[in-house]
Parts: C-alpha cells; structure tokens; sequence
C-alpha cells in the first residue's frame, strides 16, 4: 500500500509542466519560422524594389546618352562627350548590378540577357555614330544610324516595361506572403500568450488541489489517529470495568457457595449476569464500530417491515427495561416497509433503546413510532428520561468529544451506540435527529428510505 501522502497529482502535474515546455518550443519553434519567413519576405521584396530601381535608372541613362550623342552630331559640341561617357559608365554598372540580383534561370534572366544585348547595340551604334562624326559628315548616316538607336532605345523601353511589370508582380505576391507571415507571427504571439496563461491558471489550480487533497489527507489521518486513540482507550479502561466485576463477583460468589449463602449467591448471580450482558454490549459495539470505521461492514439492503423488527428487539429489551419498571410501547405500525440492511437496523433500534433505558428514571415510558412519507419512513424512540442540552448534543455524535455519562441507576457505557447509529443510518441512506428538553426527555428520529 502506497503512501497515503503521495498524491494522485503529483504524476499529472509533471505532465502537465512537460507538456507546457513542449508546446512553449513548439510555439518557439513556430515563431522562429515565421520570423524567418517575414524578415525572408521582406528581404525579398526590398530586393524586387531595387531591381525595378535599376531598371528605371537604365532606361533614364540610355534616353540621355541618345540625346548626348544627337547634341554630339547636330551641335558640334564637344564637351558633351564627357558627359556621354559617364553617363555610359553608369549604365554598365547598372546592368553589372542588376545582374547580380537577376536570378540565374527562369524568365527575368532571359529578359535581363536580351535587355544586356540590346543597351550593348545600342552603345556600339552610338559609338560608331561618334566615331563617324569625327572622321567625316556624313549626315544621311548618321541620320540612319540614329533612327536605328531610337528603334533600339524602343525596344529597351518595352523591355523594361515588361521586366517592371512581372517585378511589380512578384513584388505584390511577396508583399502578400509578407503580411500574411506578419499576420501568422501576431497570432503566434497572441496563441502564445493565451496558452502561457491558461497553463498558469491550470497548474495554479493543480497545486491548489494537490495541496488541499494533502489538507484532508492530513485531516483524516488526524481523525483515524485520534479514533485509534479512542478506541485503544475504550478497550484498555471501558473493557475492563465490567471484567474486573465479573472477576469481583465469581470470587464473591466462590465465598458464598462456601458459605451455602444461597440467598447471597442469587443476588451475585443476578449481578453476574447483568455486568456480563454489559461486557457482551460493549463487545459487539467495539467491534460493530470498529469494522465500520474500517469499511469492512457488508450492506446487504432488502424491503424490511420494521414492526416486525422493532418487536423483536422490544422483546429482548423487555427484560431490562423491566428492572428500572419502564414501560416499553411499540407504536409502529404494522406493514410498514423500509429498504434496509435489516442486521443493521436491528442494531440501531437496540442501540436507541438500550439509550432510552439508561437515561430514563424508573417508571418512566419509552415509546416507538413511524410517520411515513411519499419517499422515506420515519422512525422515533422517544423517552422521559433526563434529556440533554445543545452542547450534549453536539458532543454524543463526535468520537472526539465521546463521553460516557452513567445512566439514572448509574449504569456504564461507552458512548459508541449513538456512534453506530449515526454511521449505519447514513450507510442506509437516511439522517438521524435527535431533539431534547433537558429534564424532560428525548426522541432520536431517524428516516429511511421506502425504496432502492
């Protein structure tokens, strides 16, 4: 048998802070990829914003090397061609740069190579229509060379035009892709947030309940340990007053046999038996409660007509009640039916009457009544005995506060009966209750059901 301070939760506890670390790295893991994804996305699309930004600047450089070369020819206006030069340089290093961001295969790099192709053309006519310009006029060919740059230029401009137009393209799937990743990592974020509390609060109200599950262990053992108390003293002080008497009286009753004291030994036997019908009491009390507080008591319900047991225990009864000249009624009435465990219930009425007879002065009444309801029976032991108060009340049904009071011809007890009653009613599914005028008598009800 385990511990009883090991607790149940212990085990769903280390799951649940297991599976709390697993979802966090699951979450972390997520996030992670997300970031990856969006700062990829935007990466991305910064790098489609700067090839459109190089293709802008081609198709403006190769306008103002055309028109630098036609200021060239028709002006005569040598300083131009510095300009022309370095505005020919820069587009060489455009093109070197954006065929670095140009991917090595698919459509943009066949465009981009057929792009490369035509500025270079389209530089190479330029140059020669330089090169003619210094050598000698020849305006008709300068002419045609010129009207084959613009045809050039032409085709540069509707190239770029569709290189811009797939870039913007891709650029607003990758601007999508973006925000959609953005989105993913707010509610990641936000998931993560939610799940973080919520596995707060569950192992918040974990531990609470691992610590008040411990509270009432702690609290049961406590009453077991003072049950167990109880009942070692019971056994060791309550036990051994009748036996002791027994014992005084078979050495009292060995003298007057010697004595041939008939007269004597009648009343010793008398005595003799009444001090062993209490040690048999006490003895199947202690044992009836003992196996209860055990949960070793066996409930065997059944439809019982509770007359017919409270007149069996009336008529063992009778002989005590008898002694102090009580008068013993069983008022309940006939064909009244309870769904009980009928060992126990017979156990209940001796406890209740044998109560009764103690506390109740000689010549006095103890009755027996029913009152039955739609669902459940009531049952009564009424006396006009000495009665109790609210504080005496409180204390009988408590083993902690047991107290054995000497009944009106000083008789002993244990306590325990009230004990027994109280744990067999509610194993049988009904209450007790128990109303008292101090100096005037009691009733002990208590209700059963009709039915399963």
């Amino acid at each position: 048998m385990g511990s009883p301070f090991k607790s149940d939760y212990s085990p769903r506890l280390f799951s649940g802070f297991a599976l709390s670390i697993v979802l966090i790295i699951v979450i972390l893991v997520m996030y992670y990829r997300s970031s990856t994804n969006l700062t990829s996305n935007f990466s991305l699309v910064e790098h489609t914003y700067e090839v459109i930004g190089h293709l802008d600047a081609i198709e403006i450089k190769c306008r103002e090397t055309e028109n630098d070369v036609k200021s060239f020819v028709f002006q005569g206006d040598s300083t131009i061609m510095l300009k022309f030069r370095q505005n020919s340089d820069f587009v060489e290093r455009e093109l070197e740069e954006l065929d670095l961001l140009i991917p090595d295969i698919g459509v943009q790099r066949r465009r981009f190579e057929e792009l490369n192709d035509l500025v270079e053309e389209k530089e190479r006519l330029l140059e020669n229509i330089i090169n003619f310009k210094q050598s000698a006029e020849h305006l008709d060919r300068h002419k045609a060379l010129l009207k084959n740059v613009s045809e050039k230029f032409v085709a540069i401009r509707f190239l770029k035009k569709k290189m811009t137009e797939e870039e913007k393209v891709i650029l607003n799937t990758r601007k999508h892709a973006a925000y959609k990743n953005l989105k993913d990592t707010d509610r990641i974020i936000i998931i993560a947030g939610i799940v973080s509390i919520l596995m707060g609060l569950i192992g918040i109200f974990a531990i609470n309940k691992d610590i008040q599950r411990r509270r009432k262990i702690e609290r049961n053992l406590t009453i077991l340990n003072d049950n167990k108390n109880k009942f070692f003293s019971i056994i060791s002080h309550d036990l051994r007053s009748p036996l002791n008497s027994i014992k005084g009286l078979t050495q009292i009753l060995s003298e007057a046999k010697a004595k041939k004291s008939w007269k004597e030994a009648d009343e010793v036997i008398e005595m003799l038996s009444l001090a062993s019908s209490r040690a048999s009491e006490l003895l199947a009390n202690l044992l009836e409660w003992s196996l209860s507080q055990m949960n070793k008591v066996i409930i065997n319900k059944e439809y019982c007509d509770v007359s017919i047991v409270a007149t069996t225990i009336c008529e063992i009864m009778e002989h005590t009640a008898q002694r102090k000249n009580i008068i013993l009624h069983n008022k309940i009435e006939k064909g009244t039916i309870a769904y009980a465990d009928k060992n126990m219930l017979e156990t209940i009425f001796r406890n209740l009457i044998s109560n009764a007879i103690k506390f109740t002065r000689e010549g006095g009444v103890i009755s027996l009544t029913s009152e039955s309801f739609s669902k459940e029976v009531l049952l009564s032991v009424k006396d006009t005995g000495v009665g109790m108060s609210r504080e005496m009340i409180d204390q009988i049904l408590r083993i902690e506060t047991r107290t054995s009071t000497r009944g009106t011809a000083k008789e002993e007890g244990t306590g325990l009966g009230l004990l027994i009653c109280k744990d067999f009613i509610e194993k049988n599914g009904g209450r007790l209750e128990i109303k008292s005028v101090l100096g005037k008598g009691s009733v002990f009800s208590f209700s059963l059901k009709k039915f399963e």
